[in-house]
């Protein structure tokens, strides 16, 4: 599953990073409310977050990680979070998780070509996660 994922997200990144702001990835069994997102997206909450706000999640980071805050527009990870046995929170892969084409382009200028490239497993939505969190992306409450 990661390595089909991986795959995706290379595609988005070489072939759509610069035609949309946002990126969505969920299983195929689940049912998105396009408006619903697409305001959540365009809201001020949102707006705050790619503007630098610190929210609760980025708050807790240790000292010595990457400050992407300071970054405009902020790379952003946005998703229902999960926490089972690992140390950051992470998006549920089931319901999807959404990217902000900042944090598309910083996973395909380094997640990919560094990022447990030979991995074959399931768990996607944690190594997604991961990656960015290594690069001082954490999952958005």
């Amino acid at each position: 599953m990661w390595q089909k994922i991986r795959t995706i997200w290379a595609y988005a990144y070489h072939h759509y990073l610069d035609d949309y702001d946002w990126f969505h990835i969920c299983g195929d069994d689940a049912y998105i409310l396009v408006d619903n997102l697409r305001a959540y997206i365009d809201g001020p909450e949102v707006a705050a977050l790619e503007g630098g706000k610190i929210d609760a999640i980025y708050s807790k980071r240790k000292n010595g990680q990457k400050n992407t805050h300071v970054l405009r527009p902020r790379p952003l990870l946005l998703g229902v979070p999960m926490m089972r046995g690992c140390c950051f929170p992470f998006p549920a892969g089931g319901p999807g998780y959404t990217l902000n084409q900042a944090a598309v382009k910083l996973f395909g200028d380094t997640g990919l070509k560094t990022f447990l490239t030979d991995a074959y497993d399931s768990r996607e939505d944690l190594f997604l996660a991961e990656a960015l969190h290594r690069e001082g992306v954490p999952l958005s409450d």
